[in-house]
C-alpha cells in the first residue's frame, strides 16, 4: 500500500455522512441507514420476477428496531418513507430486535419508489476500494401517506 501512496497501516477515517461529520444534517436526518443487506432468495437485484421466490420476500422492506418504531408510531407492515439528503424511498416496515436503535436497514435491488439508491451518494468514494459509503447514510423515516 505504501508503494501505491497509501498509508500501509489501517486507520479509521470518519465517513463523510454521519452524525459526527455532519451534525447540521443529522438534525433533519437523525437515523443511520445501512443499505446493501441481502436476502437468501435473491442474487443482488436479480430473480425478483420469479413468482415462487416472491412468496418468500414479496416486497421491499425496511428493518427497524422495535423501540425506534414504537417511538415513531410505526407498526409491523406499515408503509414508510425513508428520506435523506438526496432522495427518498418507500418500503414496508419490518420490526426487529436484531438491529440497533436509530438504525434502518434496507435490502438493495428493488426498483421504482423502493429503489434505495435514491439515497446513496456515489460521489463520496473510499480512496482505496472506490466503493460508496452504503452503511453510513443519514436519513429520516416516517409513515407513508395513505
Amino acid at each position: 500500500m505504501k508503494k501505491l501512496g497509501y498509508d500501509p497501516l489501517s486507520s479509521y477515517v470518519e465517513p463523510p455522512e454521519t452524525k459526527r461529520s455532519r451534525p447540521d444534517a443529522a438534525e433533519l436526518y437523525p437515523f443511520t441507514l445501512i443499505t446493501g443487506s441481502k436476502t437468501a432468495v435473491y442474487h443482488h437485484s436479480q430473480q425478483r420476477n420469479y413468482t415462487w421466490l416472491r412468496e418468500y420476500v414479496p416486497e421491499p422492506i425496511a428493518e427497524i428496531n422495535e423501540k425506534t418504531a414504537a417511538r415513531l408510531g410505526i407498526g409491523e407492515g406499515v408503509r414508510v418513507v425513508i428520506e435523506g439528503l438526496r432522495g427518498e424511498a418507500t418500503l414496508k416496515a419490518r420490526l426487529t430486535t436484531g438491529i440497533l436503535e436509530d438504525v434502518i436497514s434496507v435490502t438493495h435491488g428493488w426498483e421504482g419508489d423502493a429503489n434505495i439508491n435514491y439515497l446513496t451518494d456515489d460521489r463520496q468514494l473510499d480512496p482505496v476500494a472506490a466503493m460508496p459509503a452504503f452503511k453510513t447514510i443519514l436519513c429520516n423515516i416516517r409513515r407513508a401517506e395513505v
